[in-house]
């Protein structure tokens, strides 16, 4: 049923009445977040859909910079999609796969509707189970509740360097940094593979995400999703991002990049690269973005958030990673060397990853 939701989102088999586009797009409630903020109108209606049936998360985190860490609150609406009831609830923490090194996850506070109860640690510490109090029927939801500190690991390789602070430049790349839902699948149950540092390592649903990010002033954030709200004060910014359906909240924090922006039919991209960076070479993957994104769009159907961001960030043995909204481009060996001498090749990687937020993230795979 969530494929089935997801394809139809992507295809935009439906759109939104006008009255409904109207009121969403000059709505302002004081105290209310828009869960579909990061939707294009022509997609709102099987977005709406998507919400009654996908589970949601709100988290308020705050980075540490002087601890390495990242950490907050996280308060997951979570919706039985299995055909039967259940009566237990998995995540996965990767920060804590041994390729991480001195990278760790640490839940604590755990509550279910309320109560307290007593997670099980499974796969070297990197699945957590929840008992819940009651079964849940399908479709039906339990709030699920806990507090959680996410030790970034200093120049981590592993996995592509996916999860990792630099200490060189101060940047954060931060992906599977929280707890992460798992996906459960019709007649085989909780999905649970071992942890691998070779390979994509995401298996994840789709959901929607609410949360607001604390951080130092000097560090511009680029996230999954739209910013919703933000609050500087004191030399620290809070900023409040929306996005979904998302198959994952990605982040990425650095000093000093610097944007450049174009909008492709209703969706807003945006390049993010270091100021020493040729502004030529920016210019030239940008514009390969935008082409691709209306080829796509005219192939595969819209895509249906409003940003797309594209990041500059130093993997390790990857050229470029895609997540739900957010691409890291590889700074010194794409965006370097490959659109010095190789703008083709540039523009190959750029196509290939902007087409994985179709194949690969809107419809998923493990």
């Amino acid at each position: 049923a969530v494929l089935l939701l997801l394809c139809a989102m992507l295809l935009g088999v439906q759109t939104a009445s006008p009255a409904m586009v109207r009121e969403r797009d000059t709505a302002t409630i004081p105290g209310a977040r828009d869960p579909l903020a990061d939707v294009v109108p022509g997609a709102l209606a099987p977005a709406q859909r998507a919400a009654d049936a996908l589970s949601a998360y709100r988290m308020d985190v705050a980075f540490d910079p002087a601890f390495g860490t990242i950490g907050g609150e996280m308060m997951l609406t979570w919706r039985n999609p299995a055909s039967r009831p259940l009566d237990e609830v998995w995540f996965r923490l990767f920060p804590n796969a041994f390729y991480y090194g001195e990278g760790n996850l640490d839940v604590v506070d755990l509550t279910v509707d309320g109560e307290p109860v007593i997670p099980e640690f499974a796969l070297a510490d990197t699945a957590l189970r929840v008992p819940l109090l009651d079964a849940v029927a399908p479709g039906e939801s339990a709030e699920i509740a806990l507090t959680f500190t996410t030790t970034v690991p200093a120049d981590a390789t592993g996995s592509y360097g996916i999860f990792s602070r630099d200490t060189s430049n101060g940047s954060w790349v931060l992906a599977d940094w929280y707890p992460i839902l798992a996906v459960y699948e019709e007649g085989a149950g909780w999905a649970l593979p071992e942890v691998t540092s070779f390979g994509d390592p995401t298996y994840a649903p789709s959901a929607f995400y609410d949360v607001q990010v604390t951080s130092p002033a000097d560090l511009t954030v680029v996230a999954t999703g739209v910013v919703a709200t933000a609050d500087e004060a004191g030399g620290i910014i809070t900023q409040g991002f929306i996005a979904g359906p998302a198959r994952d909240f990605v982040i990425v924090a650095d000093d000093d990049h610097l944007p450049l922006r174009q909008e492709v039919d209703g969706t807003l991209l945006t390049l993010w690269t270091a100021p020493s960076l040729d502004p030529a070479i920016s210019e030239q993957t940008l514009a390969v973005a935008a082409d691709a994104l209306r080829y796509y769009n005219d192939r595969f159907g819209p895509y249906p958030a409003r940003e797309i961001d594209l990041v500059q960030t130093d993997p390790s043995g990857a050229l470029g990673i895609a997540w739900a909204g957010l691409l890291f481009l590889d700074g010194p060996a794409l965006l370097g060397t490959y659109g010095e001498y190789d703008p083709e090749g540039l523009a190959t990687v750029v196509a290939h990853e902007l087409a994985h937020l179709w194949w690969g993230i809107l419809v998923g795979g493990d």
